[in-house]
């Protein structure tokens, strides 16, 4: 996006390059946009819980790690990049029904920052309920900046551009999530609701642009609904259909994914994700090393089993296929089984 344009470059590419950068520039930097805000991924069903604080740490007894990073509409300048941490742990055993977790997310769009960082924790009614049934909550902040880098003529400074800034705010998201499997069959399903930006903070830099217009981030509430439905027991008991959706609106614009995957004996997956008007995606993912023992080709400690990797790679079929070259997602997943709660022993000579 840091160019210095001349008088050698052709009308056309002058004027495409200049409408790119007003894009980007107007996705981030005026206030009150009426598009989606939140990130979108492929691999959404391992990252329910930047979205689903009920969501959070949904494997028993564990500490799991994800790291998501996405490279959307390659080859566009200034198209968003973003990348997503999270750390969650299930504390049932320490603490009944009880699970925690931290999310971290950054999202780079031209000259645009937003990060995000976010507190989890909640409760599951399981033991009360025929299904496990968690309530969530997540505070955190909200961070957004921008930093341009012009290179106007040293005598044509131009005041109406861009002046960096910085600001942060809090943030607040809440969320219901239940899954349930079958005894009769086998099969699992789940279920939730949620909303991010409880507060809508507005992050602002109190600065209006040339045409009066603030300068900044307002952001907006955003819903989301997500469901799925898993059969299990194929091909002998090693294959899995996982059909996840989910929803999301900032109550003007709607977007629905829908992710169709085989799984085989929880080592390696593949399948296909639809966006309605984006994009449609492959994916496919492995736990190489279990692979590996798996073949007997390599001995491999048992740690290095839990960690699946996994590829997305989505065709855009709206206006940008064009010029897009497609997006790209990369993911890494790495789960670890808490220690259970040492046994205590006392000793006493009347007890010998």
């Amino acid at each position: 996006m840091n160019r210095v344009y001349t008088g050698y470059q052709s009308y056309n590419t002058l004027f495409m390059k200049k409408q790119l950068l007003l894009i980007a520039l107007f996705a981030g930097t005026v206030g009150g946009s009426f598009a989606q805000q939140d990130k979108v991924l492929t691999h959404f069903m391992y990252d329910r819980t930047t979205v689903n604080p009920a969501a959070t740490a949904l494997t028993r007894n564990s500490i799991c790690g994800t790291f998501i990073y996405r490279n959307q509409w390659d080859k566009i300048n200034g198209a968003p990049n973003s990348g997503t941490f999270n750390v969650e742990a299930d504390l049932n055993q320490y603490v009944p029904n009880f699970f925690a977790g931290i999310s971290f997310f950054q999202d780079m769009v031209g000259f645009n920052r937003q990060n995000f960082a976010t507190l989890n924790a909640g409760y599951s009614f399981q033991s009360l309920l025929g299904f496990d049934l968690r309530a969530g909550v997540g505070l955190g902040i909200m961070n957004h900046s921008v930093t341009p880098n012009w290179l106007p003529p040293q005598t044509l400074n131009d005041a109406n551009l861009t002046a960096p800034f910085s600001k942060t705010a809090f943030d607040a998201n809440f969320g219901l999530y239940a899954r349930h499997t079958m005894i009769s069959n086998g099969h699992k399903w789940n279920a939730g609701i949620s909303m991010t930006h409880l507060p809508a903070p507005n992050l602002e830099s109190g600065i209006n642009n040339s045409a009066g217009i603030p300068i900044g981030f307002q952001s907006a509430r955003h819903m989301y609904f997500m469901g799925g439905y898993t059969v299990t027991g194929l091909n002998g008991g090693t294959g899995e259909i996982d059909i996840q959706t989910m929803t999301q609106t900032d109550f003007v614009e709607f977007s629905t994914q829908l992710s169709v995957r085989y799984i085989h004996n929880n080592m390696l997956y593949g399948g296909l994700n639809f966006r309605s008007e984006d994009m449609v995606g492959l994916m496919a993912g492995v736990k190489p090393f279990a692979l590996a023992s798996n073949s007997g080709s390599t001995s491999l400690p048992a740690q290095l089993n839990r960690m699946m990797v996994g590829y997305a790679y989505d065709f855009s079929i709206n206006q940008l296929s064009s010029i897009s070259q497609g997006s790209h997602e990369i993911f890494v997943r790495y789960c670890h089984p808490l220690p259970g709660i040492p046994m205590t022993i006392s000793k006493h000579p009347r007890w010998l």
